[in-house]
């Protein structure tokens, strides 16, 4: 997203790869989550105007920790943590059936305005390729585009 190279974000992980200690030390902000091969590396998606090369299948915001960690133990099949979130990211949207959930990455940027900065990649992802990323394709409360 050529618009969000204002944001300092973290390199892409593999979810399956962020430890617990690590996530837990992450405060409020943008996250986003991509689709991903075994070997670490984004798989492209054809979206309307173009080819999202990072594969970006959802933008979120709120307390990293809290919710990086709920996708996290949802990857890990933690059932005791399946909570309204993840099960809405993998179930409700049908994502689990497309993408392989033990390769998603996840990259993220901190922010004192979350909601903000999280509208502001929406922005970015509809002006570049004419949708938002297919797990954000439910009204979001949160979204003011």
């Amino acid at each position: 997203m050529k618009a969000c190279e204002e944001f300092i974000w973290s390199d892409w992980i593999p979810l399956t790869k962020l430890d617990d200690v690590e996530c837990g030390l992450l405060g409020r902000g943008v996250f986003v989550i991509g689709a991903g091969l075994q070997s670490g590396k984004p798989v492209p998606i054809q979206r309307v105007l173009g080819r999202d090369t990072q594969g970006i299948i959802y933008v979120g915001e709120g307390v990293l920790a809290r919710k990086i960690g709920v996708l996290l133990n949802f990857v890990r099949e933690d059932c005791d943590n399946r909570v309204h979130f993840a099960t809405e990211f993998f179930a409700n949207m049908c994502l689990s059936r497309i993408f392989d959930s033990r390769f998603l990455l996840v990259r993220w940027c901190e922010s004192e305005n979350p909601r903000g900065a999280e509208s502001k990649v929406l922005d970015s992802y509809m002006s570049e390729f004419g949708e938002l990323p297919p797990g954000n394709t439910q009204p979001d409360v949160n979204y003011v585009g």
